[in-house]
């Protein structure tokens, strides 16, 4: 059995989880509900000095049982170039180095995950904003994965050393984002064989260039929240990636939902509109379908008075006034999605 300092602790009961401390013999080979620690035997006790919290015991017992919980927190951290070009992949001699790293990405991912569902409900904000230069980094990386597909044998180097599972699961995320990115690319196309070559749809390519951004800040989707302008294609991104990740998102977003209520926090309609759509469900009344029916049906008959009254134009089209006041009108009662809709396309 090793023992400090050249063992890695591996209990996640353990304070030092990740770390050798004196005296260590958490590489018990009695198994990890028999691990003998720093004098302890068995689980440590609470007076001891090794003792860890219960929250920091959840989180590492996670870490080391859930490695798609592990993989989608660490890219909180590293981004998804990260994970694809750095984890694993250390040049110290230290064996336990790439364990080490990785372990220090997932605690920073959470760290990072918390201090935003603390702060992005309400009034505060969170000031994400994508990056240009990350966006564009992992677009080369990904057309050139593309182009020498037998580099994603390399992913995740050898984690698989000490967490083979988590090598298991980086790789597959390898192969989902690269799928993923695959199938919403712009590509140039044309309708008939004999046409010219037409540029990507710029709403394709906005959704391609928001993917990206999402894939290297995940945090980004809690900012679109704020905003108001989450879209669906932005939670279903998200689920493609990095789905530990996604489900902790959507299960810590609704604990903040209720602290803020709790709290007195008022939360703007923008808000509740973009957190209901990635809870899931409408936060309040006026979101459910009967509410929406009720207000289209309380317009009809307004709208048709109002038609009714209206002088026919001799040439039977509408003055520019008009069409003026009908884009505000639109533009006012479009919900916060069309708006972003119409954004993009413009």
């Amino acid at each position: 059995m090793a023992v400090w300092p050249d063992y890695v602790c591996r209990n996640p009961s353990c304070k030092s989880y990740g770390h050798s401390h004196p005296g260590c013999k958490c590489g018990s080979p009695m198994g990890a509900d028999q691990y003998a620690q720093g004098g302890c035997v068995g689980i440590h006790n609470e007076d001891c000095i090794h003792f860890a919290s219960g929250g920091q015991i959840e989180e590492q017992t996670k870490f080391e049982t859930d490695p798609i919980h592990a993989i989608g927190h660490a890219a909180l951290s590293t981004g998804l170039l990260g994970l694809l070009t750095k984890t694993g992949h250390s040049k110290s001699e230290d064996p336990h180095r790439h364990f080490d790293e990785f372990h220090k990405a997932y605690k920073a991912g959470n760290k990072t995950l918390k201090g935003h569902l603390d702060n992005f409900l309400g009034g505060k904000q969170l000031g994400l904003k994508p990056d240009n230069n990350s966006r564009e980094a992992l677009k080369e990386h990904l057309q050139h994965l593309r182009e020498n597909p037998e580099d994603l044998l390399s992913v995740g180097g050898k984690l698989g050393d000490s967490l083979p599972q988590h090598g298991a699961v980086l790789a597959a995320t390898a192969g989902n984002a690269l799928n993923h990115f695959n199938a919403i690319k712009p590509m140039q196309s044309k309708a008939r064989p004999l046409d010219e070559l037409t540029e990507p749809d710029a709403m394709a390519e906005s959704t391609y260039a928001r993917h990206l951004d999402l894939a290297q800040q995940p945090a980004l989707i809690l900012q679109h929240v704020q905003d108001g302008t989450l879209l669906p294609s932005d939670i279903s991104a998200i689920g493609a990636l990095y789905p530990g990740l996604q489900k902790s998102i959507i299960s810590q977003a609704g604990e903040s939902l209720i602290n803020a209520k709790t709290d007195g926090v008022k939360i703007p309609y923008r808000q509740r509109q973009s957190l209901s759509l990635l809870l899931g469900q409408p936060l309040d009344s006026t979101m459910t379908p009967q509410a929406m029916q009720a207000i289209i049906h309380s317009q009809g008959p307004q709208q048709m008075a109002q038609q009714a009254k209206a002088k026919p134009k001799k040439n039977g089209k509408a003055s520019s006034a008009e069409l003026n006041q009908l884009n505000k009108v639109n533009t006012a009662f479009s919900t916060t999605l069309q708006r972003r809709e119409l954004d993009l396309k413009s």
